[in-house]
């Protein structure tokens, strides 16, 4: 279909839905940080700290967090996307800049969706309604929110690269592919099938196929050869290899239950998922991801909880994101090919009178859906906050902490801290937390620091900071107490 004003204005209103998307997912988001409430402030530390060092001092540093090796590179998942994040971080540092990318890259999905449902369906105003469905979906909404993963970054080029494969666009299919497989390497194991799912007959997919393997194979090489090295060097693989590893065993090492099938995995068929069976080439891919995420441990940061580590599954849920706009697509073919195009305005017979009330009757249905999962609070997220402006202010009272923080200690000083707070000093060269990292990265023990932030329950360690040769109190909230050690 060729560029015509009605796509000016269907792409405007598309935008227009994701700048409210992003302004009330940052939001969310960014109350959750400010509020010392994150999905998991230590996994949003280090990944801050990380971004900050490189962002600062262009190198891969980590103090914050136990286990890790002190120079994670790349995140420790082969993740290009963290560079040009560290490039925008530089801007307005601090964890509340990550957060406000990742939401940002999943609402921006909604403009290949529109691409992708105006081929689809051969409408500009199904590209709009796929668009605005995309940017009413649950799934994405909770992926969104699990605070900063680099993996997310790959949503909306893997919407992308298959809105170009259905507009016949090879070269720049691969170019999306790759730039979803650049937010970390388990893309790498999606992309191949995007041919598959490519109208025409079997030679375009295989012209499709080829060209996803020539760009793929390369990359997937540096990435081989990037990684042996990280190995020889800090001793780690990626969270990847350690999957795959898992396959060698046999039977599979299940660790789900019925009740999370119910009330976690099924979930992502709703509202509108359940229209990616029509496209099963598409959603094909997805049970690779499904199977290995149920064989994950779940005590690894891998959960079946729609508020905590929800952020492996954002390929599923790019997939049926994609896979619902063609099914649907497909049942549209096949209803209009019932009606025999019979133009609206006509005298309609019983049958195409029967085919189309069903049709009205199918997309009442779904639409109702969309307001079930948009509404339900209960079951899958907290009350979202319809947020049109997208204000660094937020709009929950920050933790008294991060003033405590900015008015006592300097932006340069080392600190140390619990895991709970660790977020409150990611965003510096050197920080430790005292009951994890402080140990394991410094043999000088509280010596190391300057500063700490210590959690009055943790009576143990108040007491060792209080005891400290010069120890000074500056200040307390009513969960921390903040010493300048002598």
């Amino acid at each position: 279909m060729a560029w015509t004003r009605g796509d000016w204005l269907g792409v405007g209103i598309v935008l227009l839905g994701t700048w409210a998307l992003w302004c009330t997912l940052a939001a969310k988001a960014q109350d959750r940080i400010v509020t010392l409430k994150p999905v998991e402030a230590y996994a949003l530390a280090v990944y801050d700290q990380l971004v900050w060092n490189y962002a600062f001092t262009g190198t891969w540093r980590q103090t914050i967090h136990f286990g890790y090796d002190d120079t994670w590179n790349w995140s420790g998942h082969l993740a290009l996307w963290i560079f040009p994040v560290s490039w925008i971080y530089r801007l307005y540092p601090g964890p509340v800049t990550l957060v406000w990318i990742q939401t940002g890259a999943v609402a921006l999905g909604a403009v290949p969706m529109y691409f992708l449902g105006r081929r689809a369906f051969g409408l500009r105003v199904a590209g709009v309604v796929a668009g605005l469905a995309y940017l009413c979906w649950p799934a994405l909404w909770a992926v969104a929110l699990a605070d900063y993963q680099d993996l997310v970054l790959g949503v909306p080029f893997l919407i992308a690269a298959y809105a170009a494969s259905h507009s016949g666009r090879r070269v720049a299919m691969v170019v999306f592919a790759l730039l979803a497989c650049a937010a970390r390497e388990e893309w790498l194991f999606l992309v191949p099938f995007i041919p598959l799912a490519a109208p025409g007959g079997v030679r375009e997919k295989v012209r499709q196929g080829l060209f996803v393997a020539a760009g793929l194979v390369p990359y997937a090489a540096f990435l081989a050869d990037v990684r042996m090295h990280a190995s020889a060097m800090h001793h780690h693989d990626t969270p990847l290899v350690q999957q795959l590893n898992m396959f060698l065993h046999w039977p599979p090492p299940f660790t789900r239950t019925y009740t999370d099938v119910r009330w976690f995995y099924a979930h992502f068929l709703e509202p509108f998922g359940w229209l990616a069976i029509f496209s099963p080439f598409t959603v094909l891919p997805t049970a690779l991801s499904v199977f290995t995420h149920a064989c994950s441990p779940p005590e690894g940061g891998v959960d079946t909880r729609w508020l905590g580590h929800i952020h492996h599954l954002a390929p599923i849920s790019a997939m049926l994101a994609v896979g619902a706009t063609l099914g649907a697509a497909q049942l549209w073919r096949l209803a209009e090919a019932g009606w025999g195009r019979v133009p609206f305005g006509a005298r309609l017979t019983a049958k195409h009178a029967a085919l189309r009330v069903g049709v009205v009757i199918g997309l009442a249905l779904v639409l109702a859906g969309s307001s079930w999962g948009a509404l339900d609070s209960r079951r899958l997220l907290p009350w979202l906050k319809l947020t049109p402006q997208l204000s660094p202010a937020g709009h929950a009272t920050p933790a008294p902490e991060w003033a405590l923080l900015a008015a006592n200690v300097p932006k340069d000083a080392t600190i140390a801290t619990d895991t709970y707070g660790s977020i409150l000093v990611s965003a510096r060269a050197t920080s430790y937390t005292y009951t994890e990292s402080l140990a394991d990265k410094s043999r000088a023990g509280l010596g190391a620091v300057k500063y700490a932030l210590v959690r009055k329950q943790d009576v143990e360690w108040l007491g060792r900071v209080k005891a400290w040769p010069g120890a000074k109190k500056l200040g307390e909230t009513a969960t921390y107490e903040l010493y300048e050690l002598g």
